[in-house]
C-alpha cells in the first residue's frame, strides 16, 4: 500500500525529469493519488471484511 501512495510522487518526478510542462504535471500525480487511494480504501475494506467474518461466525456458535 505504501507503493500506491508514492505511485503520484514517483510518476512526478518521472515526468520533470522528461520535460512536461507543470500543470500536467500536477494533474496527472493528483490523479493517480486519487487511484492510489481508492485502491487503499478496498484493499483494506477488503481485508477488514474478512477479519470479521470468522469472529461473527464464532460468535454466533457460542451463543446456541
Amino acid at each position: 500500500m505504501f507503493i500506491l501512495t508514492l505511485s503520484g510522487f514517483a510518476i512526478a518526478a518521472i515526468l520533470r525529469i522528461s520535460g512536461f510542462n507543470g500543470n500536467l504535471i500536477v494533474l496527472i500525480s493528483v490523479l493517480i493519488e486519487i487511484f492510489g487511494v481508492i485502491l487503499c480504501f478496498f484493499i483494506i475494506k477488503s481485508y477488514l471484511e474478512e477479519k470479521i467474518k470468522p469472529e461473527e461466525s464464532s460468535k454466533k456458535i457460542k451463543k446456541k
